[in-house]
């Protein structure tokens, strides 16, 4: 998964300049693309580590997976969220000092 294109939903992707202007109905599909990816990512993964068809025999591994994948992503995005408003938080606090 590159984050280059990813999420669609996203105008201008960028950590740290994006707003998110999708509906429900988008955040749902984008939802489902997703786990679909971190599916395939999974299974190709777990396979190449260990064998070919250790993570169909091995679901709960492949759920780990897709749960620290989805946790990681949506840890740094709430990371970068804080620190964005921490920032702005900063420069309305002390404008005159963005320059030194």
């Amino acid at each position: 998964m590159s984050l280059g294109n990813y999420p669609p939903y996203l105008s201008n992707w960028r950590f740290g300049s994006q707003r998110i202007e999708a509906d429900n109905d988008t955040l749902m599909r984008q939802a489902q693309m997703t786990a679909h990816d971190y599916m395939l990512s999974a299974k190709r993964d777990i396979d190449e580590i260990s064998s070919d068809g250790y993570a169909a025999e091995h679901r709960e591994l492949v759920a780990a997976y897709i749960q620290t994948a989805a946790m990681d992503l949506g840890c740094a995005i709430i990371a970068v969220a804080i620190q964005n408003g921490a920032d702005r938080l900063a420069r309305a606090i002390a404008p005159e000092q963005e320059g030194e």
